[in-house]
């Protein structure tokens, strides 16, 4: 079950991943494309809008890569506490079994013993 949420949270991560990558590639593009449209306007336009883009673009990527890491991480830790969540309860659950069969037997052994009183008695 463990090894099942671990597996989900890596792919859920994978997945994201992906994702940014993908919106890496798309703005790549725009920005070929806004650089493609400048050339045409000439050289000085194009330096000063092209740095100005080239910028917006960093800004927007790094604020998008540390949100993605922001949540990676997020994921992780609410992983992390669902796993000791789950151990705790197979330790509870583990200590109950284990408890119970004593019970029981030593209801077994007191009518045992009470069996032999009576016994005794008549």
């Amino acid at each position: 079950m463990i090894e099942e949420k671990k597996a989900k949270g890596d792919k859920i991560v994978n997945e994201r991943i992906g994702t940014r990558k993908q919106e890496k590639e798309t703005l790549d593009q725009k920005l070929k494309e806004l650089e493609n449209q400048l050339l045409v306007g000439g050289e000085g336009i194009y330096d000063h809008a092209s740095e100005k883009e080239n910028a917006l673009i960093e800004a927007e990527l790094q604020n998008k890569m540390r949100n993605q890491r922001e949540l990676e991480n997020r994921l992780l830790q609410q992983m992390e506490t669902q796993m000791q969540l789950e151990d705790h309860y197979n330790s509870l659950q583990d200590e109950i079994e284990k408890k119970t069969i004593k019970l029981e037997k030593m209801v077994t052994k007191i009518q045992t013993t009470k069996s032999e009183i009576h016994d005794l008695q008549e």
